[in-house]
């Protein structure tokens, strides 16, 4: 249940921080920087699986 809730404020703390960054490009006249949800994390050497023996 609390990582459900986190997701969601996570979500919107996200969608917040991206209008934000979107108007801010538009008063610099730069409209085309326009921000996108991700689709998973941006970088592979980090590992997810709470499995991993390394590093201990």
């Amino acid at each position: 249940m609390k990582s459900e809730i986190r997701s969601v404020i996570l979500v919107a703390c996200l969608m917040a921080g991206f209008v934000a960054f979107s108007q801010c490009h538009k008063a610099a006249d730069k409209p085309y920087l326009r921000p996108r949800i991700p689709e998973h994390p941006a970088t592979t050497i980090i590992t997810l699986d709470p499995h991993a023996a390394w590093p201990q």
